[in-house]
């Protein structure tokens, strides 16, 4: 799998209005639910799993840059955005 296989244009956010880690995670997660590859009633859940994974180990590479992931079980498939 990869990543080019897993992003359209429209799953890129070019410029964020987030400049922190958790509004960022959520403006991201807004454009998965807005465009159907989320649920919305599965949003908290997943955002839960996202924070529950930076708790353990933070995702953040250095220079504002950050790889948020985390498995779910309200997801049958790989998703992802960027921004």
């Amino acid at each position: 799998m990869s990543l080019a296989s897993l992003l359209s244009a429209e799953q890129i956010i070019p410029e964020m209005k987030a400049t922190e880690r958790w509004p960022a995670i959520v403006e991201l997660i807004h454009l998965l639910v807005s465009q159907g590859r989320i649920k919305p009633e599965d949003r908290e859940s997943i955002l839960a799993s996202l924070k529950q994974r930076e708790e353990t180990m933070s995702t953040g590479i250095g220079f504002g840059i950050a790889i948020p992931h985390a498995s779910s079980d309200r997801i049958d498939q790989v998703v992802a955005t960027f921004g």
